[in-house]
């Protein structure tokens, strides 16, 4: 087994910010459940981070972190992974996969960019998901969502600039 470093603290959640390739999305009600749980037992579990030039980049815990800042926290416990950013993104998805829904089109964009550094077998061990969903995601980037005729101009740009190199995967091995 890997022997993974980890780091856990008490920190300012003003040095805590959200990534920008969560495909996790969480409606309002659900939202209010957390904060209404974090008022009545406080914040029980860690933020899970990266850090990234001084800042602390969520991997797993953006609505928790997002409740207690809206409740008025100002120190957050965090566990901080020693991980770059693909293996980040890797790890976003399968915690999310516990709980919650994806943007299934904000998904196709992070499996996109994260094919661009891993084969599609190395995606399917990484994140379980079997060859054909992988390219069925995939087939979503492809797709001119404007040519529906009934959705128009209500189409929303789900891309995102993430930009990883095979350098990034060099950090993995």
């Amino acid at each position: 087994m890997e022997n993974l470093k980890h780091e856990i603290k008490l920190i300012d959640i003003n040095l805590i910010y959200p990534n920008l390739y969560n495909p996790n999305v969480m409606d309002k009600k659900t939202f209010g459940l957390i904060k209404r749980s974090i008022i009545k037992d406080g914040l029980i579990g860690s933020i899970i981070v990266r850090e990234d030039n001084g800042k602390f980049i969520i991997i797993d815990g953006e609505h928790r972190w997002k409740a207690a800042k809206e409740l008025g926290y100002t120190e957050i416990p965090i566990i901080i992974l020693d991980k770059n950013l693909p293996e980040s993104m890797i790890s976003t998805i399968n915690l999310n996969k516990l709980r919650g829904e994806f943007d299934t089109l904000k998904l196709a964009g992070v499996i996109a960019e994260i094919n661009k550094i891993y084969s599609l077998e190395e995606i399917e061990e990484k994140l379980g998901y079997t060859k054909s969903e992988i390219e069925g995601l995939s087939k979503l980037n492809d797709f001119d969502f404007n040519s529906i005729n009934n959705i128009g101009n209500k189409t929303k740009d789900f891309r995102f600039t993430i930009k990883i190199t095979k350098e990034d995967k060099k950090e993995i091995l």
